[in-house]
């Protein structure tokens, strides 16, 4: 599922890009349900989530500069996928969808790890994928950013449900 997304024999700037793309999808929809949320509780652990795609950003923009990269530039690529999100999925229903059926910490927890779960499992599955070493790479160290955002969300979710 979503390997189509992208060619096996890629280069690094198309593959920077289609990461670079799902990160900023995945954070702007984090911060469009914290702005549609009321709960300041809830506000807060979106806030959080989407603070991990920042960081996701900031490291992608880090590589792509000492690789030296030139042809695609994220601002290219995002303004071609608005809706994808990390994991590869399209943005199916709005935000305020959303927010309307998580009722407590523990559901959208259990959204954060559904998505965090898909996208270590399209990252692992792109890295095999990939003939450049280079893009194997990132998409192995986007892999393991994601193992630490689900035991952050295992944490989380261990505190809440003991509560």
């Amino acid at each position: 599922m979503n390997l189509d997304l992208i060619n096996p024999d890629v280069e690094f700037p198309d593959a920077f890009a289609l990461a670079y793309a799902m990160e900023d999808g995945l954070q702007r929809f984090y911060l469009v349900l914290e702005q549609e949320e009321s709960r300041e509780e809830l506000k807060a652990l979106y806030k959080r989530l989407a603070g991990f795609e920042d960081l996701h950003k900031e490291r992608l923009l880090k590589e792509y500069q000492d690789m030296d990269s030139e042809g695609v530039s994220p601002d290219q690529y995002l303004n071609q996928n608005r809706d994808a999100i990390e994991g590869g999925e399209l943005i199916k229903d709005t935000p305020v969808t959303i927010v309307s059926e998580m009722h407590n910490l523990i559901d959208i927890l259990s959204l954060g790890m559904s998505i965090e779960t898909q996208s270590l499992d399209l990252y692992t599955r792109l890295a095999e994928k990939s003939t450049d070493k280079n893009v194997k790479n990132l998409f192995l160290d986007l892999a393991d950013e994601e193992k630490q955002h689900l035991n952050f969300i295992t944490v989380e979710m261990d505190k809440h449900v003991a509560a």
